[in-house]
């Protein structure tokens, strides 16, 4: 065998192997097999690699709806922007289905389109605090979204609905990232009512130490939180002792 055969030869195999590479590099997003994925980008495989359909690894992880997969493809470069279905970009079609939170946060935030990344991250918003997702909430971009506005899904502020569903990591989560602790829903009741209405003190601990306002009244009966309290249907008994002893540290309205 001549060295122009043996170099001939090489570089044919070379590009086999880079071709069935990529092959199965598409049937691991389509599986959403994360550590195949990450072991075949890391042996070199182009994260933008498009199948004979002219769409990417990154939309097969996207429609397995495998974080893991999504991750390893945008963390390699894979380019969320990038038109693969009909023009259409990852970044276009995670948006366009139903798609687990984490996934459009991590698309998203990687987009060079701000509306779409605005988008995106209220999209994301809603669908982590319905599914009390605070791993979720807590890598929200605060600058695409409102966190104090009403949300889609739950017609009421996500503090407000995080509280009335007495989901406390929900609460802290959303605090750290900037919601305010008096704001109200249609009825003028801000999370704390909601918290004592239902007795989580826990939730209610949150939200004291977020200084929110113990004198604020509903709408509809004009119940301050400590009213509420009163009325909740466990620890009542101690969610109104946990009002009253912030009352006499001089807490009252801001």
């Amino acid at each position: 065998m001549t060295i122009v055969t043996l170099v001939g030869a090489i570089t044919l195999f070379r590009a086999s192997k880079s071709h069935f590479d990529r092959l199965e590099l598409f049937g691991a997003a389509e599986r959403g097999d994360g550590r195949r994925v990450r072991q075949l980008l890391a042996s070199g495989v182009d994260p933008n690699s498009k199948d004979d359909r002219g769409i990417s690894a990154l939309v097969l992880a996207i429609d397995a709806r495998s974080l893991s997969a999504v991750d390893s493809l945008v963390n390699a470069g894979a380019d969320v922007d990038l038109a693969v279905v009909d023009g259409a970009s990852p970044a276009h079609l995670v948006l366009d289905q139903f798609s687990e939170p984490r996934i459009i946060v991590s698309i998203l935030s990687r987009s060079q389109d701000s509306a779409l990344r605005a988008r995106g991250m209220r999209q994301a918003l809603d669908l982590a605090v319905v599914h009390n997702m605070p791993d979720c909430v807590a890598t929200i971009d605060r600058t695409c979204v409102d966190i104090n506005e009403t949300l889609p899904s739950t017609a009421c502020p996500a503090l407000v609905y995080a509280a009335a569903h007495s989901q406390p990591e929900l609460v802290l989560a959303l605090i750290k990232l900037g919601a305010n602790p008096d704001v109200v829903d249609s009825k003028g009741m801000t999370p704390l009512m909601c918290a004592a209405r239902l007795g989580s003190v826990k939730t209610m601990g949150i939200l004291i130490s977020a200084g929110s306002n113990l004198t604020s009244r509903d709408h509809a009966r004009h119940f301050t939180a400590e009213e509420w309290a009163r009325r909740a249907p466990t620890n009542s008994a101690i969610a109104v002792a946990l009002l009253r002893s912030v009352y006499g540290k001089g807490r009252g309205a801001k």
